[in-house]
Formats: structure tokens, sequence, C-alpha cells
């Protein structure tokens, strides 16, 4: 071993294939430098992980999923977490930062290296905030696809920094525009972003490039007029060309974003104000000269959508009930006088079946007034206390014949349902209704499932025109489901006006969802209908539960 207490040796043995006697050929070979050159490798990379464990400031990496793939001793400590869990399995980006949406990046161009700066809170195990500065790394791959962050942790906690006051205002302020519902964001003066918080992100998922590769040399910040459909921003130029001037009254503007969620946001834009700092460049002072702020309006501008849709159906069903009372007189005189006609003629008399024919048809026309009655909820309903398990054991036989044979009917009925309050009548005429709209969607055959159950009081309020999900309070829920061709999305918010149907001229009124509609919610009741185009259409029924009066306690 030339001196050495002692030396690694590689011995390889090979067969010889010789006639009549086994041979085999022996290599020894000394890799005992090799050995060295490996073991030195080693302890300095054991070295490197040490130092990096063991640094002063935080590190971590994180997976385009969000998965913490590795984290170092340092930021474990911070944040109260056992290195041992860290990794696979263990605690995700979302547990240790919540308002990191920003962290985890799509998509960006092909060699693109993305560095950005977040100040926010990150949360330690035992749910205490700690301020944090990140510097945040992302390299793209040829595809465009990011790999995992190299992400620089600086704890900003009270006494990790010597200038105290300057520390505590920046922390103050990072809080403050990370954690604030509104979208706040800086921008140049053609539209391109500068800074961007939290909310930001998480509306427009667009934030400022810090730095490129070389190949990407000459990349520019992403442009707020990308984040809006065409067709908004010519109103967005002339907001930006107004403020960029100075302007300080500035109408807010309503967008559109791109995408196909179909959300919107109110977006207001001022000028920035004031003198760069002492030393700063124009050119780095006009860097940011306006501040944009936006909220993001999509739920209002459904409930705005919702109330002029109820508003709409409302005056329809004025209209409708109006002519209906008007229009139910007259029958009312025809039938008369065709019952006057028929006392007076026996049945083998020619005009006898000409006068039953006049009869049959004003009845029938009567029955499309009662359901123009019932969508206008000017027709009296007689409620009574009932058992809705019983009523639509009733209707089974009917519902049979109406379904066909190529339709099969499932009953399924939760466990000790409560009583509603309703027209006996009129629910039947709701679920006939929906049966038989079921059953012209199921031209092949299929399955109609009729259920019921019991919903407790959710806490979720009901949509303002009667439809939505499972209203506030005690509900009974009745649940209509085929398995036929399911609803358009764009004849979803269709289906419930009066006159409107997809049937065949003479094959349908347009009135069955209207009325069904009408009677619900004159019931008291809400209607929701879920429906996939291919699988089928999922009508839920909610009637209030019915509590009987208490009695009053005797004196």
């Amino acid at each position: 071993a030339r001196g050495r207490d002692f030396a690694w040796y590689r011995i390889q043995v090979r067969p010889l294939p010789r006639p009549g006697r086994a041979a085999s050929l022996w290599t020894v070979g000394d890799i005992t430098a090799e050995r060295e050159r490996q073991e030195n490798v080693f302890q300095e990379l054991q070295h490197a992980i040490d130092y990096l464990d063991h640094a002063p400031a935080g590190f971590l990496s994180i997976d385009p999923t969000g998965a913490i793939v590795y984290m170092n001793a340092t930021l474990a400590a911070w944040l109260g977490y056992d290195l041992a869990v860290v990794g696979p399995g263990g605690p995700h980006l979302s547990e240790i930062a919540p308002a990191a949406d920003a962290l985890i990046q799509n998509a960006g161009l092909p060699g693109e290296v993305r560095t950005d700066r977040f100040d926010l809170d990150l949360r330690r195990r035992n749910g205490h905030p700690m301020p944090a500065r990140l510097y945040h790394r992302v390299a793209f791959g040829k595809d465009g696809k990011p790999g995992a962050s190299r992400t620089f942790v600086i704890n900003r906690s009270a006494g990790a920094e010597s200038d105290e006051p300057q520390r505590a205002a920046e922390v103050r302020l990072a809080r403050f525009l990370n954690n604030s519902p509104i979208a706040i964001a800086t921008l140049d003066r053609s539209g391109r972003i500068a800074r961007a918080n939290a909310s930001f992100a998480r509306l427009f998922g667009t934030l400022p490039r810090h730095a490129v590769a070389e190949s990407a040399a000459g990349a520019e910040e992403p442009n707020f007029a990308e984040s809006v459909v065409e067709r908004d921003r010519p109103a967005l130029d002339a907001a930006l060309a107004k403020a960029a001037s100075g302007l300080s009254e500035i109408e807010p503007i309503e967008v559109m974003l791109v995408g196909n969620a179909n959300r919107s946001a109110r977006v207001w834009l001022s000028t920035a104000g004031g003198e760069g700092a002492p030393g700063q460049g124009q050119e780095e002072a006009d860097r940011e000269p306006l501040i944009l702020y936006a909220l993001d309006t999509t739920a209002q501008r459904q409930l705005e959508q919702q109330i002029a849709q109820t508003q709409k159906m409302d005056t329809v069903g004025q209209l409708a009930g109006g002519i209906a009372h008007d229009f139910n007189n007259v029958l009312q005189a025809i039938i008369g006088y065709s019952d006057l006609l028929l006392a007076s003629h026996k049945p083998t008399d020619p005009a006898f079946q000409d006068i039953m024919q006049i009869k049959q048809n004003a009845n029938r026309a009567a029955g499309l007034v009662r359901q123009l009655l019932a969508f206008s909820r000017r027709q009296t309903l007689r409620p009574e206390v009932m058992n809705v398990g019983e009523a639509l054991s009733e209707l089974t036989l009917l519902l049979k014949r109406l379904l066909g044979e190529r339709v099969g009917l499932d009953l399924k009925h939760g466990r000790d349902i409560w009583p509603v309050k309703a027209d006996v009548n009129q629910f039947e005429q709701v679920i006939v209704n929906l049966a038989v709209n079921a059953r012209d969607a199921m031209p092949g055959g299929g399955r109609l499932l009729i259920r019921t159950a019991n919903v407790l009081d959710p806490g979720a309020a009901a949509k303002p025109d009667g439809r939505g999900g499972a209203p506030a309070g005690d509900h009974v829920l009745i649940e209509v489901l085929d398995t036929g061709e399911g609803i358009p999305p764009d004849l979803m918010e269709k289906i419930f006006e009066p006159f409107f149907t997809t049937k065949e001229i003479g094959k349908g009124t347009g009135l069955g969802l209207s009325t069904v509609f009408g009677i619900v919610k004159q019931s008291g009741g809400t209607i929701d209908v879920q429906s996939t185009v291919g699988e089928g259409t999922s009508f839920r029924i909610y009637l209030p539960r019915h509590e009987p009066a208490a009695l009053p306690e005797p004196a």
C-alpha cells in the first residue's frame, strides 16, 4: 500500500472458455486515489450542505405544484418545523405562505430566468406570522415550463435587522399591501407593470419580470392590457393617457378579463405624483408613475344580471297575468255556452260532436291560461300540510304511463322527510312537467330518478330570483335527475322564460318550466338546475320545512 495504513482495490473476475479445464481471469487494480477523490467530493458536498443549512438566511425550493422539495435548517427553525418532515408528503407552500400564490409560476418564455422580490408574512407552525423578504428565482426550460425554484428568505422579525424603524415601517407597508383585498400595482406610462401585490397576482395572474436569461434579453415587463379583452383596451388606453398626463379625476372603467372564466374587474388609475429620491435618475423615477387599483366585480356583475332577469320575468309575468285573466273570462263564456248547446242536443245530433270539439278546445286553452296564471303568481293556491313522499307515491302510476316503456323510473325517499306546506295539485303539476321534459330529453330511452331528502340550514342565501343552491333555513329537497341529452350552457339562462322552447312547433308551448318556476317561487321555495351536455340534467327543488305553530301555554 506504499506507506498507507490501508488501500482500496477493485477485483474483477471473468471466466475463460477453455476446453477440458475451467479457468478464470482475475484483474486487480489499486483504486485508492479514486476513492480518496470521491471521499473529498463527498466531504465538500457535506460542507456545502452544512454551510447552506446553517447560513444566517433561509432557503427553500418549491416545484411548480407548490410542493416544498427543500428547506434549509435555518428556515425550518424559524418556522418551527422538523427537517425530517420536509420533503415528499411534508408541508406545502400554502401552509407556510398562504398569501404567496404568485410564487407558483405556470409558464414563461423559453430559457427565461425570472426573479421576483416579495415582502410578505410566512406562517410559523404555531400559527404566528413571520415577516419575511423573499428573493424568488425560477428558471424556465426550452418548452417554457418552470423548474424548481431557488428562494432566498430574509427574516424581518423584530431584532433581525439593525435599522429597526425602517424595518418596522417596511413590514407594515408590505402587510398593508399584500393583505389588502384590493389589487394594487404600479405601472409605467405605457401600462407595463412595475410592482404588484398578492391580490393583483390572484386577480390578473400577472407579475413583473425582474430578470431574464441572456437568451431572453430585452424581454419587457408584462403590459396590463394583456389581461384585458380586446374590446375593452381602447377605454383602458384612454384612462392610461389621462393618468399619464397628470389628471387627478379619472372615472373608473369596467373591463372583462381574458380567459374562459367570464371574469370582470373595476379599475381605477391615478398618477403617483412626487419626485424621485435624491440621486435617483429621472429615467428610474419615471419607471412607475401610475398607480392602478382594481376590484373583482365578477360576482357583482352576475348578481346584477340575475336581478335584471328577475325584473324581466316579473314584467312578463304581470303582462301574462293580465292577459290571462281577460282571456279566461272569454273562455269561461265559450265553455258555458257550449254546455248550454250540449244540453239542448242529443249525442246523435250531427252538431253534437262539433259542439263537444269547441268545448274541448276551450278547455285546452283554459289549461294554458292556468299555466300563465301560475307563472305570474296570480293563481290562487290552496296550500296544505303535505308529505312529499306520499304525494310522489300517488303519482307513480301516472308518471310511468307518461314516461313510457323506454324510460325507467326510480323513486328514492330519505328517512323521516319533514312536512311541507304547498298546494298538492300544483306540486303534482311541477313533478309532471319536469318528468315530461325529462322524457322528451331521452328519445332513445334512459332513467329518471326522483329522490327526496331533508336539508339542514347551510347558512347560504338563495339567489334573488328564487334560483340557486340550497337556501337558508331547513328545507325539503326534491331532486329530479335524468340521463338525457343535457342543456347547452347558452340556453341555461333562458329555460325558465315563458314561451321559450327548443321543441318542434306544435310539440311544446314553452310554459312548462316557467310554470314550474312560478309555482315553486309562489310556494316559498327555490329551484336550481345543473346540466351536462350528453350526460343529463338535475332539477333541485327546495321547499321550506313546515313548523307547526306553537300552542299557547295555559294560563
